[in-house]
């Protein structure tokens, strides 16, 4: 990995925080924007502990209200972020933060002057503040997320250096960086960062907020993990996940076991074969070789046809690998929202479209010639050639659910840019792709080869398959 792979890996980085700044700035905007949201009414209804701040058992609880659990576990994301003084809670001043808006000061000066008078009872806050509250914290946890994984994946990258990643955009050698400097460097890298990308990226970095980022700030931003960090003593809620085992045979090892019988079975009719062509004096030529062989180049070409199956499923997965990040790339468009996407496929209005008119609308929008057959590959569990709004959903949300959540947390009323409309389109000429592809591997599958490449794929003889050792031999990362 070069030092120039390195930089771009570091410009998707910052690029990402810009994306993940203005796309909360827009949920601080819409809830800040709401008559009934008054901030400290707001930060004392989520305080159940303490009135001195909020702890993590108080930001789970809050979610719980709204949330399956699928978020609620990376809480510690979002403490690490906005609890600067660490104590494990977040003070009125931190969860200010977190809520107000930055760059539309009039809003904010107007939101910290609304009545702020805590009542003797308990005083909850409207059904829509709620809401918009916890639409804020999911996204910002998803994006988070995906910081997270982008530092990580970055921190392991051969000839990592944070002084000279720092130096490269330092390049006045001032000691710290500005905007200017941040600026230059990303119109020099050509990711066509606008200004408020850039005042984004220092208002997420810059911790003391003095303007410019030092090498302490950008040091630790980069190499601190939320691992070393632990706000609770309490379990955190998270989803439980079994183990993924595969396993087409009737138990745990029984596969090798029948290998092994059936091995010391052939050699013994070998053997007894020899022993009566001896005995009744019957020649070589007597005794089944033909059939030997044929056993052998039978065992031969299944091994041959095992290979081709861990090759096709090394093909299947490097194509969902490429639709996910197309999918990924998707979600983190700032105008692409589930609304958008119903629109653009004339959903906005009903639950429903014929499937014709969902072939005529990719044949106008995308240039895509697709049949009625390709159709219902590409689209999951069709009904009566209907396209229904999950359909599409399922179609263009991402795996991963911090990125779906972005997807469906996000509010705008932009109009879809050609980017997003040329992400559409290679997602849906990629998953066609992709499920072509499944087909033709199911088609051509037989039990001796499934056997072959199951072999092959459970390396420790166990009998069954976990996602380890399926990673391990397709080397998909």
């Amino acid at each position: 990995m070069t030092a120039l792979n390195i930089e771009a890996d570091l410009v998707k980085l910052l690029m990402t925080i810009a994306r993940a700044e203005n796309s909360i700035e827009q949920h601080r905007t819409y809830l800040s924007n709401q008559q009934s949201f008054k901030p400290y009414i707001t930060f004392q209804s989520i305080c159940c502990y303490t009135d001195n701040g909020i702890r993590i058992e108080d930001i789970i609880n809050f979610l719980k209200g709204f949330s399956k659990g699928e978020v609620i576990g990376e809480c510690e994301l979002l403490m690490k972020e906005y609890d600067l003084d660490s104590d494990g809670k977040l003070s009125y001043k931190e969860f200010l933060k977190l809520i107000l808006p930055v760059t539309d000061s009039k809003l904010r000066a107007m939101v910290s002057q609304r009545d702020n008078k805590y009542s003797e009872l308990k005083k909850q806050i409207s059904k829509s503040v709620c809401y918009s509250l916890y639409t804020l914290i999911v996204t910002e946890i998803a994006y988070l997320k995906i910081i997270e994984r982008m530092k990580e994946i970055l921190l392991q990258r051969k000839g990592f250096d944070p002084f000279r990643l720092f130096s490269a955009v330092d390049y006045r050698k001032q000691g710290f960086i500005d905007y200017l400097e941040l600026e230059a460097y990303l119109k020099r890298r050509g990711a066509g960062a606008k200004a408020e990308d850039v005042a984004g990226i220092l208002k997420r970095l810059d911790k003391d907020q003095d303007g410019k980022l030092s090498f302490k700030e950008f040091y630790l931003f980069l190499t601190k993990s939320t691992s070393e960090i632990k706000y609770t003593s309490t379990p955190v809620i998270k989803s439980i996940k079994t183990k993924e085992v595969f396993s087409p045979f009737k138990s745990p090892g029984s596969f090798h076991k029948e290998q092994k019988y059936a091995i010391h079975s052939t050699l013994d009719n070998i053997n007894n074969e020899k022993v009566n062509a001896e005995k009744t004096g019957s020649t070589v030529n007597d005794l089944p070789a033909k059939k030997l062989i044929e056993s052998d180049s039978s065992k031969e070409q299944s091994e041959v046809n095992g290979f081709k199956v861990l090759s096709l499923l090394k093909k299947e997965a490097v194509y969902v690998n490429e639709v996910e990040k197309l999918k990924q790339a998707l979600a983190l468009q700032s105008d692409v929202t589930v609304s958008g996407l119903y629109r653009l496929f004339k959903l906005h209005t009903k639950t429903f479209i014929p499937l014709q008119q969902f072939i005529e609308i990719l044949k106008e929008q995308f240039h895509i010639n697709i049949t009625n057959t390709d159709c219902y590959i590409v689209l999951n569990n069709l009904n009566n050639e209907r396209v229904e709004r999950e359909n599409v959903l399922r179609l263009l949300s991402a795996q991963r659910k911090e990125y779906a959540q972005l997807l469906l947390n996000r509010s705008s009323n932009a109009k879809l840019t050609q980017t997003s409309i040329n992400l559409i389109q290679a997602i849906i000429e990629y998953t066609l792709k992709l499920e072509k592809e499944i087909s033709m591997i199911k088609g051509n599958l037989k039990r001796e080869a499934i056997q072959s490449a199951f072999k092959e794929l459970d390396k420790s003889n166990v009998g069954y398959l976990t996602k380890a050792s399926v990673n391990g031999c397709i080397n998909i990362s």
